[in-house]
């Protein structure tokens, strides 16, 4: 099974198919270049690697990591409410991985709700 899913900013650095397109098989690959292109400020690019991510093989067991980092990915673009989302879906997964709480803290913080981004922070602190 693959996936294909076109970036939309720059290119990844390999995998490439046909016209561009770049052929992902596994969720941990997805996740790899989810990372190399939120590294390299192509955040919209990160976003759409997350996402293939979630629905590939071996997925499941990396769900609460791809739900974080696409909640940093979707923060650094401003897009609070998704990186809100994503942040709960992340917790939902795995509730003592202070990451999580960490991702909803600087979402909340971002939709300006900061006494309820304060007690986010506290409790993944708790959890560290």
């Amino acid at each position: 099974l693959q996936r294909r899913i076109r970036p939309s900013q720059g290119r990844p650095p390999s995998g490439k198919g046909r016209a561009g397109m770049t052929y992902l098989q596994t969720a941990e690959e997805a996740n790899l270049r989810g990372n190399e292109a939120l590294s390299a400020e192509r955040l919209q690019e990160a976003v759409e690697y997350y996402t293939a991510g979630l629905s590939l093989p071996g997925g499941e067991k990396l769900h609460p990591v791809i739900f974080s980092n696409r909640s940093s990915a979707h923060a650094h673009l401003g897009l609070w409410k998704q990186a809100l989302d994503d942040a709960d879906s992340c917790i939902d997964l795995k509730p003592r991985w202070p990451r999580g709480h960490a991702c909803r803290g600087a979402a909340l913080e971002g939709l300006g709700r900061k006494s309820d981004a304060l007690l986010c922070f506290q409790t993944a602190s708790a959890l560290d």
